[in-house]
């Protein structure tokens, strides 16, 4: 008779596990540990807004600018920080100059000192659609005095490249009307003491443009003369023995 209430032996459960020959890692089989990528530092572009600064304080201290001159390029530089923004002088491209262009074009004259656009975006000018608008002249002008800033900021290596290159709008006006009035700085450079110096042995150039400063004769009038030229006392002095067309 079994007896069912007693214990029943243990059971016995024994694991095999396979084995797995595994090779064993050398040198030459593991992968050659890969370099770091290494960051190179991006060199400094220096933006709009200091090269302007540092472009007109050059200027005033060469003495190449009179006040003048000074305010009227300053309002030309702050409509351009207006358009495209203060940006490295790296992130300027010939799309920047082009749209710069077109966006001149659009706006009104003296914006930058008419009291009803001064709280107003470029967008939000445009958008007004101005009655007036800046003429090829004037954008012409505009374009040739940012020109000369980039130039100068090349010269210096402070960019690489002048993207704002003189390409003039061609103007729908006569080759009489397109000459702009001189300015105090043109007329400096034109009597400046020493081209005249230069050109005291040829007396034609030195006498011509003085007579017509002084006694507001037309050059292409005086052109038109003969006269003798002689040196008394050590001066230059002129002396008008013949004065007939020649």
């Amino acid at each position: 008779m079994v007896d069912i209430m007693a214990t029943p032996p243990p059971i016995t459960v024994q694991l095999i596990s396979p084995q797995i020959n595994l090779p064993t890692p050398t040198p030459h089989s593991l992968p050659a540990p890969q370099p770091l990528p290494v960051l190179q530092p991006q060199p400094y572009s220096m933006i709009l807004s200091e090269l302007i600064e540092k472009y007109v304080h050059c200027q005033i201290d060469e003495n190449s600018w009179q006040p003048k001159t000074k305010e009227e390029n300053s309002r030309i530089f702050d409509i351009l920080l207006r358009v495209v923004g203060d940006l490295p002088l790296s992130a300027l491209d010939h799309e920047t100059a082009d749209s710069f262009r077109s966006t001149l074009k659009q706006l009104p004259p003296h914006v930058n000192k008419k009291p009803k656009y001064k709280d107003c975006t470029i967008e939000q000018i445009i958008a007004a659609k101005p009655t007036e608008t800046l003429s090829d002249a004037s954008v012409n002008k505009y374009m040739r005095r940012i020109f000369a800033m980039f130039a100068w900021a090349v010269d210096r290596e402070d960019m690489g490249r002048n993207f704002f290159r003189k390409r003039p709008i061609k103007e729908a006006k006569k080759a009489n009307q397109k000459r702009d009035m001189l300015t105090t700085d043109d007329l400096a450079a034109l009597f400046d003491p020493g081209r005249f110096e230069a050109e005291a042995d040829q007396p034609f150039k030195y006498w011509t443009p003085l007579i017509a400063l002084y006694e507001s004769y037309p050059a292409t009038i005086l052109s038109l003369f003969t006269g003798l030229f002689r040196r008394n006392a050590g001066r230059n002095r002129i002396g008008m023995l013949a004065c007939f067309p020649s």
